[in-house]
């Protein structure tokens, strides 16, 4: 499945913050979006999932235009997970999750038995079924962020759309959630990204969308987007890019500041 955007204008109250984006996401695979902050990549992120009008532009899901596709099969095809957000309602993480089975629930339904054991399976496979029963409000923000990311996978979508998943967490529930993207795409989902770190893509990305202050977009493939040129110009800082090899003899890339 292919998800595609054509000179997208994205912006509020008619005035864009960014204008005529084309870019692609496909299923199995991951896309970071990285820039500084005020660029209009959350805008970008909102427009793309149907939350805001694009002020001009199209999107299309496999040649359909998305503002064609009612919004319960909407929710079958893209899965949203947000920043870690309080909730001030006494919900456990299971009641968190169910409700992404909305989209395949009848008006009024409740949620089945094949709901609950899907539910239940998700949680499984994420490794946090023993938080069905606790609050959301009281679990650790890693843990809330594994929920919130259950929830979108319940929903049984073709593509995730993250925005910066990360933010807020120590180190080890980072390297969680990057693991889990790594998975998502080996299981042929399309996920897509916001985050603030090359690293991040240079670890789970196959892909990286860079927004420049100057309105100027670049995609592609990480290896040629995330150059030292490209990524001290998007941040305004001089960057190195390290380069190696991980444990499994793979190649891999760290940035660190410029010794100049």
């Amino acid at each position: 499945m292919k998800f595609v955007t054509q000179n997208l204008s994205c912006g509020y109250n008619r005035r864009s913050l960014m204008e005529d984006v084309s870019v692609s996401f496909e299923t199995g695979r991951a896309v970071c979006i990285l820039g500084p902050n005020g660029v209009g990549k959350s805008t970008f992120f909102k427009t793309i999932l149907g939350f805001l009008k694009p002020v001009s532009g199209s999107i299309f899901i496999d040649e359909r235009d998305i503002q064609t596709i009612p919004r319960k099969e909407l929710a079958k095809i893209i899965g949203y997970v947000p920043q870690i957000h309080g909730n001030p309602f006494p919900y456990s993480v299971r009641d968190i999750v169910l409700m992404g089975r909305a989209s395949h629930l009848r008006l009024f339904a409740e949620p089945g038995r094949s709901d609950y054991r899907r539910c239940d399976e998700i949680l499984e496979k994420l490794d946090i079924l023993y938080l069905k029963d606790k609050l959301y409000s009281e679990i650790s923000g890693g843990e809330q962020q594994m929920t919130l990311i259950a929830r979108a996978l319940v929903q049984e979508p073709e593509f995730i759309m993250m925005d910066e998943p990360t933010s807020n967490l120590d180190y080890g529930n980072q390297i969680q959630v990057l693991k889990r993207v790594v998975e998502l795409k080996n299981s042929s989902k399309g996920v897509v990204m916001i985050t603030h770190s090359p690293d991040q893509a240079f670890l789970c990305a196959d892909e990286a969308v860079l927004f420049f202050r100057d309105g100027s977009v670049v995609s592609g493939e990480v290896r040629d987007v995330l150059t030292e040129e490209n990524i001290s110009r998007l941040y305004g800082v001089e960057i190195e890019i390290d380069t190696g090899k991980n444990r499994d003899g793979a190649a891999s890339a760290w940035c660190r500041p410029g010794s100049r």
